[in-house]
């Protein structure tokens, strides 16, 4: 707008001086005109006069176009100044909007930031709040667990108890065992003795209790006998215990129904036995069923 202002006037003032031209160029012609008439008229001098009238006028016009056209480029010189300074003006007033543009769009996002954070700290303090009823549900859940976990244990042990028994209840063992000792006559009734060196036999009776735990089919029943030095009277063979081979003294395999069954063992002497304590061991199946002892003097 303002480069269109400018060539505006400069065109103005360019017609101005073709204007003064023109009048001025007219003007001479006007007075070569008057100059030769006055030439061939006998008026010569009052001609001469007037053209050097109208020669100052002239000038005095010429002057005036030029002080004129002076103080035109001088006014041009200072609208272009002006020119300037507002373009100057209107590029700082640009950067100046530009740059509270810039302001305004940033603090229109950190309004919309704030805003943002209002709604998440709102949304976090309902977090907060519903957390805190969460630790609060979780303590009493654990609270409830430990309980629950106290009571699991106890249940636990209680089974495992109940399992010890039931596999208690699974093993088989030698009850009421007795020992009698027996001497051999030819001619009076046999009696029952408790000197050593009259024993000839020695009969072992047990019991071997019922359980429904207990599985029913063969039992490998062992009996150890022996002697006062700890030694195994009359090894007939040897059983596996612990992964070990033990003698034995005397065996059966007997057909075990769940059902209480009573058995009977007779070892014979063949020699002379000697004074002091003996050991009964009865294992079934490799396990130690039951112990006794008797004495001998």
């Amino acid at each position: 707008m303002e480069n269109y202002r400018e060539k505006r006037l400069e065109r103005r003032l360019t017609t101005q001086r073709n204007t003064a031209i023109v009048i001025a160029v007219i003007l001479l012609l006007s007075i070569i005109g008057n100059v030769i008439l006055f030439t061939r008229s006998s008026r010569m001098s009052d001609m001469n006069d007037e053209l050097q009238a109208e020669k100052d006028l002239v000038v005095s016009e010429n002057q005036k176009i030029t002080e004129s056209n002076r103080q035109y480029r001088a006014t041009i010189e200072e609208i272009n100044m002006k020119v300037e300074e507002l373009e100057q003006r209107a590029a700082d007033l640009e950067s100046e909007i530009r740059a509270k543009d810039a302001r305004i769009v940033r603090l229109s996002r950190e309004a919309a930031e704030a805003e943002s954070l209002r709604h998440q700290l709102a949304e976090y303090r309902e977090l907060e709040d519903e957390h805190q009823e969460l630790q609060q549900q979780r303590r009493k859940l654990v609270t409830d667990l430990q309980k629950v976990n106290r009571e699991l244990d106890n249940l636990q042990v209680e089974q495992q108890q109940l399992i010890d028994r039931k596999e208690k209840a699974k093993e088989l063992n030698a009850y009421n065992i007795c020992v009698k000792n027996r001497q051999l006559r030819w001619i009076c009734p046999d009696r029952y003795v408790e000197r050593a060196r009259r024993v000839d036999q020695t009969f072992i009776d047990f019991e071997i209790n019922g359980s429904l735990f207990a599985e029913a089919g063969p039992r490998n029943v062992h009996v150890v006998l022996t002697n006062p030095a700890g030694n195994v009277m009359y090894p007939a063979g040897e059983m596996e215990i612990d992964g070990e081979q033990v003698d034995y003294t005397l065996s059966r395999t007997v057909e075990y129904a769940n059902r209480p069954l009573q058995l009977n063992f007779t070892v014979e002497h063949p020699e002379r036995l000697e004074a002091g304590t003996y050991g009964v061991e009865v294992f079934i199946d490799g396990r130690l069923a039951g112990t006794g002892d008797f004495a001998l003097e």
